[in-house]
C-alpha cells in the first residue's frame, strides 16, 4: 500500500516533460487565444506577435516572390516558376504547351467568364492616347534574343465624358530586310461624335489581303490618283505575263493571243479591241496591270476637261479626248478625264467599253 506522500510524488512527476489537461470542454477558440511554449517553455496564449512565419516545415524552400500552392495532404510546395514581385505575376512551364490559362464560368447562365484590362489612376483624369492594355507575343529569333512578333492593344481616342471613343490595334511583325518592326494588320478606330467605326487593314501598297468566301462591300470610297504615270488609287489589277515583257510604267497594252503584252495602238483592230491595260511598273507579273480603275496615265493628249471620254492614240501607247482620225483607226471608248488643264490632266477612269467602230 502506497502512502499519500507516494501518490503526491507520482502526480507531480507526470507533469515534469509532459502536459495533460483533463476533462476539457469544447468550445471556440478566440483571436489571439493559442497556447504554445515561450523561451522558457512556459506555457503562454499566443497574443499575435508571435505568428508563424516558418514555413521550412511544411516543405516549404523555395526563393523569394515564389507562390504556395496547396498539396493536397496538409503541405504546401513553393512554385519555382510561378511568381509575384508585387508588380509582375510570371509563371512558367518545360512542358510544351504549357502553361495554360483556363477561365472556366460554372454558371447556369450569364455572358461566361471576362478578362478585364483597366487603366486607372483614380486621382487623374484620362486622356488622348492612353493606353488601355497590351497583349504581347514574344519568342526568340535564330540570336536567341527575345523578340516581339506580334501584339495587340488599346488606346483611348476622345475621353469626352460620355463622348469616349478608342482605337484598337493587332500589329505584327515585319522587315524591310535590315530592320524588324511591328507594322499594322488591323486597325479600328472609333469617332466620338458619329457614331462609326473606320477600320485598316494591312500595310504597305503591295500588301495582298486574301478574302476567303464572300466579302460584301455595300458602296466603295475612290480617291484622286497621284500626278505621276501609274498612280491609281482603286482598280482590278492584274499581274501576269506568260511571256518576259518589259512595259512602260503609264502606258496601254494590249494581250497578245501568246499571252503577252505589247503597246496598244489604234490604227489596227488587232493592237486595240481586246484586252486591254495600263502598266503599273516595268514587269507585268510583278508590277501588275491595271484591266480597270482610277489611274494617271503616261499621256493624255488634248484638252482634258472633267468626264470627256478619250479614246486609244494612233501613234504611241497613250490617250486623246479626240478618236483617231483616218481610215482603218478604230474608235473605242477607253474612259473618261478626270483632270483638266491644272489638275492631273493625265488622270482618267480606265473602264475600256466592249463596243468599237472601225473608221472606212
Amino acid at each position: 500500500m502506497k502512502w499519500i506522500g507516494q501518490h503526491i510524488w507520482d502526480f507531480i512527476s507526470r507533469f515534469r516533460s509532459d502536459v495533460y489537461l483533463e476533462d476539457i470542454d469544447s468550445g471556440s477558440i478566440i483571436g489571439g487565444g493559442n497556447l504554445g511554449l515561450d523561451s522558457s517553455n512556459k506555457i503562454v496564449k499566443d497574443n499575435g506577435a508571435s505568428a508563424v512565419r516558418d514555413l521550412h516545415g511544411a516543405g516549404v524552400d523555395g526563393d523569394a516572390n515564389q507562390l504556395l500552392t496547396d498539396d493536397g495532404d496538409g503541405t504546401v510546395t513553393s512554385e519555382q516558376k510561378f511568381t509575384w514581385d508585387g508588380a509582375t505575376c510570371g509563371w512558367g512551364s518545360t512542358t510544351a504547351d504549357k502553361p495554360a490559362l483556363e477561365i472556366t464560368c460554372l454558371a447556369t447562365s450569364g455572358t461566361g467568364p471576362s478578362i478585364d484590362f483597366k487603366m486607372r489612376d483614380g486621382s487623374n483624369a484620362g486622356s488622348t492616347g492612353d493606353y488601355a492594355g497590351t497583349i504581347n507575343f514574344e519568342a526568340e529569333n535564330d540570336a536567341n534574343e527575345l523578340t516581339s512578333f506580334a501584339q495587340i492593344y488599346a488606346r483611348a481616342g476622345s475621353v469626352v465624358d460620355t463622348d469616349e471613343s478608342g482605337t484598337f490595334y493587332i500589329t505584327t511583325a515585319t522587315s524591310d530586310g535590315s530592320t524588324s518592326v511591328r507594322r499594322q494588320l488591323i486597325t479600328g478606330t472609333g469617332h466620338a461624335t458619329s457614331s462609326i467605326v473606320d477600320v485598316d487593314i494591312a500595310y504597305g501598297a503591295t500588301s495582298t489581303t486574301t478574302i476567303a468566301g464572300k466579302a460584301i462591300v455595300p458602296s466603295r470610297k475612290y480617291a484622286h490618283p497621284g500626278t505621276d504615270d501609274g498612280d491609281y488609287t482603286a482598280g482590278d489589277i492584274w499581274y501576269y505575263d506568260s511571256g518576259t515583257a518589259t512595259t512602260t510604267i503609264g502606258m496601254v497594252y494590249y494581250l497578245t493571243d501568246a499571252g503577252s503584252w505589247i503597246k496598244a495602238r489604234a490604227n489596227a483592230t488587232s493592237t486595240s479591241t481586246g484586252l486591254l491595260a495600263v502598266a503599273l511598273g516595268n514587269n507585268p507579273d510583278v508590277d501588275g496591270m491595271l484591266l480597270r480603275g482610277f489611274v494617271t496615265t503616261y499621256q493624255t493628249v488634248g484638252t482634258n476637261d472633267h468626264g470627256i471620254p478619250v479614246y486609244l492614240d494612233d501613234g504611241v501607247a497613250g490617250l486623246v479626248n479626240v478618236a483617231a482620225p483616218g481610215s482603218g483607226n478604230v474608235v473605242r471608248i477607253l474612259g473618261y478625264s478626270i483632270g483638266d488643264g491644272s489638275t492631273n490632266t493625265d488622270a482618267i477612269y480606265f473602264n475600256p467599253d466592249n463596243t468599237w467602230v472601225e473608221r472606212s
